[in-house]
Formats: structure tokens, C-alpha cells, sequence
């Protein structure tokens, strides 16, 4: 027998084995849907978070915007003074009165402003949660953003020229924090807003059905596409559609459910009394979810009665929570104290290391939001963080947006 014979007689069965563990890896691969190979994943906002970023908007020119505004700006106040010990603070600001004035509010509760990152940056509205970027992170601790199309107009915001105008600087503001911060970023093919969508963490990812709707006007996209989409960049290994409210206008899910943890989900509910076709429609999602599989076990599903609503605007929802941490914020409303301190003893028993605290949000319900719709959760936000020493030109910006009816409605 040759030499050559001998190696090969030698060390066929390494090699065997070897050409099959490749092959078996090889098809492994292919096999796998895209966006299941858990490369990323969006975190659950339960976990430990590095930041919590507020836009405080600069004045309006309306008096009636204005009498909007003033109240809101005390909402964040509020949000800042109840969090900034359990999390790092980033307040946005985009001239020279929005950063004294939050300074000042600051202060007013006793809040060191050593405690807080204050940063110039163009933005037009407060709604951060929604055109802010979403994180994603990886199986191996690294962090990236993704940012989605944001586009949000009406015919009734218009300049003082009566031109229709949209939010461009909201738009742009990821790909700004994106450049600030030197996290990559990527572009997501996709209309989405930050309340539209939940993840439990662990690749369970909820989504308003309204967001078929709007990428169907947009791009033409059937589900299973945004469903591809979804996976692919926001590593969903599972996505569920919920039905989103009548008459709420938002369209959003952090309106009615908010994950706690992993395997369990808090969904709202209303009585069949005040609203049925409501009532219907969020036990519909209750049981759609009660025990969908995750790694945890079956999906939990908690409900929360949601407050009363009225003619003059939808109501409060008591699952538009912000994590900080350990700290966690209720928005309340004053509306039904016995509706609100059950939901308040439902997140105690929920989460029981966790301070509970509520939040006054009547001022934003009123312009169709509540707490977790101005904050936004990063995941990563660097503590050695260089910020321009000169801030942009405020005068040429403030002229760029005067609202004409309700600037800060979503």
C-alpha cells in the first residue's frame, strides 16, 4: 500500500466525521427562517437599560398650543424627578428657553442637575417613543439601532405661511443620536412608531395591526412581508398581530399592553358597560395570547382595567408604563381612584422588587399619550459621551415650525 494510501486509511473516519458535522451545519443554516437566527433581538423594556431619553420641546408661537405645552413640560418634570436615581436621564433640548426652562422645572423638585445630560439636538415634538430609534442587542452583549420610516401629518398643522408641514426633524432625529453616540444604526424598510409594537425579550415581538395598514398605503406590503421584515431586523422569532382599539387615535399598542417580563404580558380590559365593542376587542387579544409558547413556558396574560373615557378624548390606559430599572412609572389620571389603585397594586404584585410609582399624565392623555410615549429606553448610551461645545442656529430653526391647531397631539 502506497503512503498516500496509508495517511487516507489512517484518518478516513476523522475526516468522515468532520465532512459530515460541516454538511450538518451547512444545512442547519439554510433550514433556518431569516431573522431566527437570533443574531438580534429587541430586549424586553424590563431589563437593565443604560438611559432614558425626554424631548423638551421649545415654545410654540399659538396661545392655544402653548396652553398645551406648559403642562406636558410638568409631566416630564415629573417623569425625570421619579426616575434619575435608578437610571441615567438624556434630556433633549433644541434652544436656548427649552434648556433653561427644564433646568429650571428640574430644580424645582430638587433634581441635581449633575444627574442629568441635557443634549442640543433638532427635534419638533415630545413624542420620542415613537420617532426615537429602537435597540437591538446581541446574543454576544453588542448593541446597534434600528431606525423606521416615521412620517406624521394633518391638515390642520401649518405654518405661519398655511403650509401643510410634517415632523422631519422627529424623522431624523435617530440617525442624529445614531452619529452622536457612534452606535450603529441601521435602516429599517418599514413605517413603524415605538408604541406600535412590544417584545417580551426573547424574540416574541407584539405588533399593532395598524402598522399592516400603514406600510399597505406605503410600500404595498402584505403581512407576511412585515412579518419577514420584522424577523430579519428586529430578530423576531415569533410576531402577533393584535387589534388595536375603536376610537383610540393613535393606533398604537403601548395604549392597551406592555410586557413585564419574559413570560408575562399585562393587557388592558374596559367593562362591557362603558365599551363593548372595546371590551370585545381586548379580550380578543387576551386570549389570541394566553398560552402562546415562549422559552419561559406558556405566555401569562395579566388584565388591567383601563381608565374611563369620555367624549372630549379616549381616556387614560394604565399599561403605558416606563421601566427605569427598578423603578417603574404608572401613568394615573385622577379619573376613578379605585380603578387606579388597582392597577398600581397589580404591577406591586407583578413585579414586588420594583418601586411602583404613579405619574400624573392627564396634561398628555389629552394629546393622546401618557408616560411611556415621551421616554424612550436605550439600551446603550456612552458615559464618556463628547457633545458639541456650540449648539446649533435656534433662530433659523424656530422658524421652521409654527403650528396652527394642536401642535403636540400624535
Amino acid at each position: 500500500m502506497s503512503p498516500y494510501r496509508k495517511l487516507i486509511a489512517r484518518y478516513r473516519w476523522p475526516i468522515a466525521t468532520c465532512a459530515l458535522l460541516v454538511f450538518l451545519g451547512i444545512a442547519i443554516l439554510f433550514a433556518l427562517p431569516a431573522g431566527k437566527t437570533g443574531d438580534w433581538v429587541v430586549p424586553g423594556e424590563f431589563e437593565q437599560q443604560q438611559a432614558l431619553l425626554l424631548a423638551w420641546e421649545e415654545l410654540p408661537r399659538h396661545q392655544a398650543d402653548l396652553d398645551y405645552l406648559l403642562p406636558q413640560r410638568e409631566v416630564l418634570a415629573d417623569i425625570i424627578a421619579a426616575s434619575y436615581k435608578s437610571i441615567a436621564v438624556v434630556v433633549l433640548v433644541s434652544d436656548d428657553e427649552s434648556r433653561l426652562s427644564a433646568e429650571q422645572a428640574l430644580k424645582e423638585r430638587n433634581v441635581p442637575l449633575r444627574k442629568i445630560t441635557f443634549v442640543d439636538v433638532p427635534f419638533d415634538s415630545i413624542w420620542i417613543r415613537d420617532y426615537g430609534p429602537i435597540s437591538v442587542k446581541s446574543v454576544d452583549g453588542q448593541v446597534q439601532l434600528r431606525h423606521h420610516e416615521y412620517k406624521m401629518t394633518s391638515e390642520d398643522w401649518t405654518n405661519a405661511e398655511g403650509q401643510e408641514f410634517g415632523r422631519d426633524q422627529d424623522a431624523d432625529l435617530a440617525r442624529r443620536l445614531a452619529r452622536l453616540t457612534g452606535i450603529t444604526s441601521q435602516q429599517v424598510p418599514l413605517v413603524l412608531y415605538g408604541g406600535g409594537i412590544s417584545s417580551n425579550g426573547d424574540g416574541l415581538l407584539l405588533v399593532a395591526s395598524d402598522i399592516v395598514k400603514w406600510n399597505k398605503d406605503r410600500y404595498g406590503y402584505s403581512k407576511q412581508q412585515i412579518t419577514d421584515i420584522l424577523m430579519e431586523y428586529y430578530g423576531a422569532t415569533e410576531v402577533i398581530f393584535l387589534t388595536v382599539l375603536t376610537g383610540e387615535p393613535t393606533g398604537h399598542l403601548d395604549f392597551f399592553a406592555t410586557f413585564v417580563s419574559p413570560d408575562t404580558v399585562v393587557i388592558g380590559s374596559y367593562p362591557e358597560s362603558h365599551d363593548p365593542t372595546n371590551a370585545m376587542i381586548l379580550n380578543a387579544n387576551a386570549q389570541r395570547l394566553s398560552g402562546v409558547q415562549t422559552s419561559h413556558g406558556p405566555l401569562k396574560v395579566e388584565r388591567i382595567t383601563m381608565a374611563p373615557h369620555d367624549s372630549r378624548f379616549f381616556g387614560g390606559t394604565y399599561a403605558n408604563v416606563v421601566f427605569a430599572n427598578g423603578t417603574l412609572l404608572v401613568p394615573t389620571y385622577g379619573i376613578d381612584p379605585s380603578i387606579e389603585s388597582s392597577a398600581l397594586e397589580t404591577y406591586k404584585r407583578l413585579l414586588p422588587e420594583w418601586k411602583i410609582v404613579g405619574i400624573d399624565c392627564g396634561a398628555l392623555i389629552i394629546g393622546e399619550g401618557a408616560a411611556h410615549c415621551v421616554t424612550l429606553n436605550m439600551l446603550n448610551w456612552p458615559a464618556d459621551l463628547k457633545l458639541p461645545a456650540v449648539p446649533v442656529d435656534w433662530q433659523s430653526r424656530n422658524g421652521m415650525l409654527d403650528s396652527h391647531h394642536e401642535r403636540d397631539s400624535r
